[in-house]
């Protein structure tokens, strides 16, 4: 299925968890000053389903997220572009073993907002994940208030956009590529 919210004023409000691709294909597109709002987020959320979130354009916006996972289990894709923000409390990329996750963020005035930590590739609670990317592109910005964790099949490609971070941390692995753009990071660390 797929939904679109276009235009400002355009806005779904959904107070409960939220799933895009549960046991097939599903996409939501936010443009043009759209916004939503939601719980919890699945993108993706069994093996063989595929799921994505397009946010793009000023105004549009991605909020109330406790948790946003970027593929749980199956494909995963977030994507944040010209003016597009998203904002949650943490985020996973690639959460479940065969999973595959990729936010990318590119596109000036273009963020993605994490208050607490972000993981790539597997999560602190159950490990390895899949393969998760997390792709900052010229002019867009990422900002975690805590820790961004890489895990095996973690990597992050930071190319002519901006990280800002706590710290940055290896779980056996990952890929930190900074081809250019702006790091800001206190500690900088792994196994």
């Amino acid at each position: 299925g797929t939904v679109v919210i276009n235009g400002i004023g355009s806005r779904w409000t959904n107070h409960s968890q939220l799933e895009v691709g549960d046991r097939g294909s599903g996409a939501i597109t936010v443009e043009n000053g759209g916004s939503l709002m939601a719980g919890a987020a699945w993108l993706a959320t069994v093996p063989g389903s595929s799921g994505s979130v397009d946010v793009r354009g000023a105004g549009s916006e991605w909020s109330g997220n406790e948790r946003l996972y970027v593929g749980y289990r199956g494909n995963g894709t977030l994507t944040i572009e010209d003016g597009g923000k998203v904002s949650s409390e943490s985020g996973t990329v690639a959460f479940g073993p065969m999973s595959v996750g990729t936010a990318t963020v590119s596109g000036a005035n273009s963020s993605w907002d994490i208050s607490g930590s972000l993981e790539i590739g597997g999560s602190s609670i159950f490990g390895e994940g899949g393969a998760g990317t997390l792709q900052i592109d010229p002019l867009g910005a990422v900002n975690v208030a805590d820790e961004v964790v890489l895990f095996p099949d973690g990597l992050v490609h930071l190319n002519g956009g901006t990280l800002t971070a706590d710290a940055i941390g290896f779980e056996y692995g990952g890929v930190f590529d900074w081809s250019t753009g702006r790091l800001h990071v206190d500690a900088f660390a792994g196994d």
